[in-house]
């Protein structure tokens, strides 16, 4: 004789555990959500990763021509590259992005070495040449020197220990601008602060700002 409890026990049948189409849907939905969250705050980490190693970069540079300066009375490193020695390592004068998207798979010492001119052993720019080269004018056409020997060592005086030494011009990207109104830089300033500049992209050659007036 048939037991009662199993006249209330469902029957189990190996077609109601499937999924319905509905309920596959919203389980994709859900996935794609959850890939697209992942996907925008997985940029967001990658980016400020890199920008915390760049102002660990330069950071670094910038006690480096500290010292040089302590040693060479003053006087400011014509490149970045030449102070090697109180680093001796080859890796902190690349940005990461730059390097991920430039390096090419090479070492940072194959990079270094197969530079062509001092300016180009790293990829940071150095403010201090970029001033001195904006300005060296050469002679002109009559034969008389126009020559500027040291602007930056006089921006230097004016402005003191807030005048920036370092900057990484690789943080370029969208700032939901798709018209390319901003420009972002990392700067370290002599006196050693770090900050992330949102500059104006200048319309003209007279509205532009030099590196060592920002």
């Amino acid at each position: 004789m048939r037991d009662v409890r199993d006249l209330n026990m469902p029957s189990l049948s190996p077609f109601r555990s499937a999924l319905t189409l509905v309920e596959l849907l919203i389980v994709f939905g859900i996935l794609t959500l959850l890939f697209l969250i992942m996907f925008v705050v997985g940029r967001e980490v990658r980016y400020r990763i890199y920008e915390i190693r760049c102002f660990s970069n330069m950071k670094q540079l910038h006690l480096a021509v500290i010292c040089y300066l302590n040693d060479n009375e003053d006087i400011f490193p014509a490149y970045l590259s030449e102070v090697f020695p109180y680093v001796r390592q080859y890796d902190i004068f690349y940005c990461s992005i730059w390097y991920a998207l430039f390096g090419e798979g090479k070492s940072f010492e194959q990079l270094w070495k197969e530079a062509r001119h001092p300016s180009h052993q790293g990829r940071y720019a150095y403010v201090p040449a970029i001033t001195n080269n904006l300005y060296r004018l050469g002679p002109d056409p009559e034969g008389e020197t126009r020559t500027v020997e040291h602007p930056f060592e006089y921006y230097y005086a004016q402005r003191g220990d807030d005048i920036p030494l370092i900057y990484c011009w690789c943080h370029e990207r969208s700032l939901n601008d798709p018209y390319n109104r901003f420009d972002v830089k990392l700067v370290v300033r002599m006196n050693g602060r770090a900050e992330k500049l949102i500059l104006p992209v200048a319309k003209s050659g007279y509205e532009a700002k030099d590196p060592h007036e920002w």
